[in-house]
């Protein structure tokens, strides 16, 4: 009895952690769905995303029109999977523009610190406090319209999580620079004194 109390105890203790992987599970199994119906797009639909038919305006899902039309008589399932493309590619290379940024932004500011370390990170304070969509038209204002430019914008205005992870990274090598260093003078003199107390036991 006093095995199974244990067990049901740890069962009760592991049931979040099986709860969030199996949502995770989930979660990703979606994820690979959508991308499968976004890469294939023109393979899993019957009409082009633009492809306008004024007498099938605003028809309710049916055997032809999956999940019905607009009111210009496009195919919304269409509509939907080809713009799953483009909300994939925003979210994957927003990304990765926002881990590279804000990685060699924290890396530069931890590695350097000092008064430069202080003024980047409160530059990245400053753009963290502002409302994203603002920060997003500003950069986009400077860098122009386009994906590569909501890309930037997205990438500077989500990075400063990963550059205060790059900053910790950073201030963090010169002292494992330092603490080598040491280690190495250290052994080199104690190399040198046995080599001095060697030659004095042969004299």
């Amino acid at each position: 009895s006093t095995t199974s109390t244990a067990d049901m105890a740890w069962a009760a203790r592991d049931a979040p952690r099986r709860s969030k992987d199996r949502s995770a599970m989930v979660s990703l199994v979606f994820l690979a769905f959508l991308s499968f119906l976004a890469i294939f797009a023109p393979f899993v639909t019957r009409f082009s995303y633009f492809d306008q038919n004024a007498d099938m305006a605003l028809q309710f899902p049916n055997h032809t029109y999956w999940f019905g039309t607009d009111s210009l008589g496009r195919d919304l399932f269409s509509r939907i999977v080809y713009g799953a493309r483009i909300s994939l590619a925003v979210g994957f290379f927003t990304a990765i523009f926002s881990l590279l940024i804000g990685t060699i932004y924290g890396s530069i500011s931890g590695y350097l610190g000092g008064k430069v370390d202080t003024v980047l990170m409160r530059t990245a304070d400053v753009l963290n406090a502002l409302p994203s969509i603002l920060v997003t038209v500003l950069i986009m204002l400077v860098v122009g319209r386009g994906p590569v430019g909501i890309f930037l914008a997205w990438g500077i205005g989500g990075g400063s999580g990963a550059a205060r992870r790059g900053r910790g990274q950073g201030h963090r090598q010169p002292r494992q620079g330092h603490h080598a260093a040491h280690r190495a003078g250290e052994g080199r003199r104690g190399r040198r004194a046995g080599r001095g107390r060697e030659r004095g036991r042969q004299r």
